[in-house]
């Protein structure tokens, strides 16, 4: 099962943060009427980028090891709705990057033809790695969707990839030292920890300007 979700340029925080929320809600209600084993997310942000997304819905082991179902509550409604969100997920299974005239059309198993979005799908496999760590961290704590949530978010500041200079060197255009060709600047960090409403847009840099920071 295929959607798309297209947003124009960035306008600031509460976009971003609007986008996130947007999306996990649309995958409940959607959950609500009818099973779905994954999704495919197609995002266009502005005229320069694509960001392709894989979800999968998942129901986590129950503590009793027998499989999906959680063992009886012991008392109250709390407790079933812990156990309920304990047992129950989405995952980002696989994301990728594109230019806009490959990402609504390729398949989101097909590498970019270009060398800078097939980077950033790396980096981009990287950070949900990432958020989906800090999500089981944080356990019966956390909203569902949590860790797409957060992670549409930090994927939206890809909007500025070819506008926003190198926080290191103020270049938005570098010789990579390893491709010897021109990027831009790619490396979105990761800021975990960080609340909704503190997440903005953060600063880039050059993969060579990354690793000598």
């Amino acid at each position: 099962m295929e959607s798309c979700f297209t947003r124009g340029p960035a306008a600031g925080t509460q976009e971003k943060q609007d986008t996130g929320r947007y999306i996990v809600e649309q995958l409940d209600r959607l959950s609500a009427s009818q099973p779905w084993p994954s999704v495919v997310l197609r995002l266009q942000y502005g005229s320069s980028f694509v960001g392709v997304v894989v979800v999968t819905q998942k129901r986590k082991e129950g503590r009793n090891g027998g499989g999906d179902t959680p063992e009886p509550a012991a008392s109250g409604g709390e407790e079933t709705k812990q156990q309920g969100n304990d047992a129950a997920g989405v995952h980002i299974e696989y994301a990728a990057a594109f230019s806009p005239a490959e990402g609504l059309q390729k398949s989101v198993w097909v590498r970019s033809e270009h060398h800078v979005f097939d980077l950033a799908t790396k980096l981009m496999m990287q950070a949900a790695g990432q958020f989906h760590e800090e999500e089981s961290l944080l356990g019966n704590a956390r909203e569902q969707g949590w860790a797409l949530e957060r992670f549409l978010i930090w994927l939206k500041q890809y909007d500025t990839l070819f506008k926003r200079p190198c926080a290191r060197c103020g270049k938005l255009l570098a010789v990579d030292p390893t491709w010897c060709i021109l990027l831009p600047p790619v490396v979105q960090p990761v800021q975990l920890g960080v609340s909704l409403k503190s997440s903005g847009c953060g600063p880039a840099y050059h993969f060579h300007c990354w690793d000598d920071r």
